[in-house]
């Protein structure tokens, strides 16, 4: 089929349209599989909806984008809802407070630094940044932590005592 201008090619869609609303939601729908999220179904499930649309109702172009766009927002936002009673989290995120941290022997993995930024701790599976207010501590020794500002560790030498 040749298309000589953009009427012709409108007319063609419209002609078109359950088709091609239902193959694109399919293949949203099977990129879904490869885009982690759970987003392109949503818009996969919408094309489906509109291509159904498109096949029982004579709509126009615009009508049939507004109807995609309407039924893949409803359905990201229900959807959405329904999926998370459906699959619960195992696990829920607190921000730290004082008691996580206080007191905790961590391991040094970058020497930290009297009054300088640069020395990393490794606390729960993650690096942070650390620094020292009283004596350097070399990597690999352990030290304690004495209090948290912003995201960096302020910290001691394991072997003092923090109440000293």
């Amino acid at each position: 089929m040749e298309v000589n201008n953009s009427e012709s090619l409108v007319t063609w869609f419209l002609q078109n349209a359950p088709t091609i609303w239902i193959t694109a939601g399919v293949i949203l729908s099977i990129l879904e599989f490869f885009i982690p999220g759970i987003l392109v179904v949503f818009f996969g499930i919408g094309a489906i909806l509109t291509g159904i649309a498109a096949y029982f109702f004579a709509i126009g172009l615009s009508t049939q984008i507004m109807i995609w766009l309407a039924s893949s927002m409803a359905l990201l936002l229900t959807g959405g809802q329904v999926l998370k009673k459906m699959f619960p989290s195992s696990e829920s995120f607190q921000p730290p407070t004082d008691f996580d941290y206080y007191d905790r022997e961590v391991k040094v993995v970058k020497k930290i630094l009297v009054n300088k930024k640069g020395g990393r701790v490794s606390f729960q599976g993650t690096e942070w940044d650390a620094i020292s207010f009283d004596a350097e501590i070399p990597r690999g020794k352990k030290a304690r932590i004495l209090s948290r500002d912003n995201l960096t560790f302020v910290v001691i030498s394991a072997s003092k005592n923090p109440e000293n």
